[in-house]
């Protein structure tokens, strides 16, 4: 077994073990030939038949891109081992967030969202994942989930890549059908996903046992376990939904993840956004739990920052400083005054000599710069008009969303208005821009400050776009 500080393919230098399991072995790792950190899973196969068997299935799975799957890389064939060469994300999985404490639907939610959005597009390529689980969904920093180990679990009982007497897979989010050793579908990671938003709305798992010959009998024979009987908050219509999730007969389930995950979003209904606005206090669902978890100084998730920094009424046109197009946000009272002051002639007030004034400068338009983009962006969303928002967001912003522009409007509606104290372009290359926030926003039940980076990209068309980066926010 290779150690830390070892390295593989003259190029993979080891730096820690991130985890092992039957499949094999985890490594973060330094690319030295790129200079970036990756992740190494390093899976022994038994002959040259089952790694060629292995490669073809790992290919499959690997030639697949989206916002919301791990990347791979690079797979190397070796004479012992393949090395598969991945997307090191930084942050946690799931299991380890439920280890931690009890997630908040809407976190849970926008979680399951994502991988739903992965398995979808997946299934859409007659891939299977078939190891659907909390700890092969990895949350980042920048509040991204990524679902992991795409296409493994397939090659891995093809080649029978499992530790001596391990099962493939974990029981408690086994599908009944793949315990009987029935080919597997998009049903069964239905059933999977399912079994995982049970856990992250509940925080106790569906199927237990003393052991996992006694979890699997349960799934294959036990009732179908009452979420609420573990959170009675919870509604019934999410219970419902959950039930057919894991219903033992294929058929019965929801016809896709993404229709589970939207089946469930919908038990937890938000007040209409006029309401919230003209309303005090903290939007509720249907059974009374805020729809926002609390907090101190966090990192928040992706989409709980956006409503951080959702809307720009306060905000006045900065102008632009310096070579590299960066703009400030300033007060507009103070620079409608110092506009007005500037064209009057000695002896007048502003007021006395309205005609002489020189109209303002008209706003960019949304999306002819960084700046303007994020303007842009949150300005739409402030006014409600969430599909002009949804024209300016980039690719990971609309996966941070689900890639569903209704939530994007359900998840920006609390904001009342907000204040940017800072919107710079900090780094700028030819198709992307890195930009440094700083903002007070208001909401009906809260006001929040936050400050990091937001990004922008130039699409094909030369449209810039808002993509996520990292805030740090301060709830009061």
């Amino acid at each position: 077994m290779p150690e830390a500080g070892s390295t593989l393919e003259e190029r993979y230098r080891l730096i820690r073990e991130l985890g092992s399991g039957g499949m094999g072995t985890v490594w973060a790792a330094e690319d030295e030939r790129l200079g970036r950190t990756v992740a190494v899973k390093q899976l022994h196969t038994p002959s040259d038949d089952g790694r060629r068997r292995f490669l073809r299935e790992a290919q499959l799975g690997a030639s697949l891109r989206h916002p919301n799957l791990v990347t791979v890389y690079d797979i190397v064939t070796r004479e012992e081992d393949v090395l598969l060469i991945m997307e090191y994300v930084e942050g946690h999985s799931l299991s380890e967030l439920m280890r931690e404490r009890r997630l908040h639907p809407d976190e849970a939610l926008r979680i399951l969202e994502a991988a739903a959005a992965a398995l979808d597009h997946a299934h859409a390529a007659d891939v299977v994942h078939r190891d659907v689980k909390p700890g092969n969904l990895l949350v980042g920093r920048d509040g991204k989930t990524r679902l992991a180990d795409l296409g493994i679990a397939t090659a891995a009982e093809i080649t029978r890549i499992t530790r001596t007497g391990s099962l493939l897979g974990t029981p408690a989010y086994m599908a009944p059908e793949q315990l009987e050793g029935e080919q597997a579908s998009p049903a069964t990671d239905v059933y999977a996903l399912a079994t995982v938003a049970f856990e992250a709305l509940s925080g106790a798992r569906a199927w237990t046992g003393r052991t996992p010959l006694e979890v699997m009998q349960n799934v294959r024979s036990a009732p179908t376990p009452d979420v609420r009987e573990a959170r009675p908050e919870l509604p019934e219509a999410a219970a419902e939904v959950l039930r057919r999730g894991m219903a033992r007969d294929p058929s019965e389930r929801p016809a896709s993840a993404g229709e589970l995950v939207r089946e469930l979003a919908a038990a937890f209904p938000l007040p209409e956004p006029a309401a919230r606005r003209a309303g005090a206090g903290r939007a509720r669902s249907a059974s009374g739990v805020p729809r926002r978890a609390g907090g101190a100084r966090r990192a928040l998730p992706l989409a709980a920052l956006l409503l951080v920094a959702a809307g720009l009424v306060a905000i006045a046109l900065g102008a632009f400083s310096g070579d590299d197009g960066e703009r400030r946000a300033q007060a507009p009272t103070a620079t409608a005054t110092a506009e007005a002051t500037e064209t009057a002639a000695p002896g007048e007030s502003p007021s006395d000599t309205p005609e002489e004034t020189p109209p303002p400068p008209p706003a960019a338009e949304p999306g002819s710069s960084p700046t303007s983009a994020v303007r842009g962006f949150y300005e739409r969303a402030a006014s409600d008009d969430f599909a002009g928002a949804w024209e300016l967001a980039g690719p990971g912003m609309r996966a941070a969303f689900g890639n569903d522009e209704q939530r994007l409007g359900r998840d920006l509606a609390s904001l009342e208005s907000i204040e940017f104290l800072r919107l710079d372009v900090v780094e700028r290359g030819s198709g992307r821009a890195t930009l440094a926030v700083e903002t007070v926003a208001r909401h009906t039940d809260r006001t929040d400050r936050c400050s990091g980076t937001l990004a922008a990209t130039r699409s094909g068309d030369g449209v810039w776009q808002v993509e996520p980066a990292g805030l740090s926010c301060e709830a009061s």
